[in-house]
């Protein structure tokens, strides 16, 4: 798995996460998580998990990417952030 490329499209997807209000990402995300796929200009598939947890006072997003792969599926690319409630 190209890390460079799945952290690049782990680091967007938080990104998308943290823009929103913390009352979309509780209802979409700490009951349950998002998995989608992505298609990247080379015509590869990646797999996009995203999580939320309650992390004290705030909410703990958590994204993680993997190209299918063996390695990629038990080791994937995560990144994480902090939302403000």
């Amino acid at each position: 798995m190209n890390r460079s490329k799945a952290r690049a499209i782990a680091v967007e997807k938080l990104g998308y996460w943290v823009g929103e209000a913390a009352s979309e990402v509780g209802e979409r995300l700490l009951d349950g998580s998002v998995r989608e796929r992505y298609v990247d200009e080379q015509g590869k598939t990646w797999t996009i998990a995203s999580k939320a947890f309650w992390d004290g006072e705030d909410i703990r997003v958590v994204v993680s990417v993997d190209d299918g792969g063996l390695l990629s599926s038990l080791f994937p690319e995560s990144q994480s952030d902090v939302i403000r409630v």
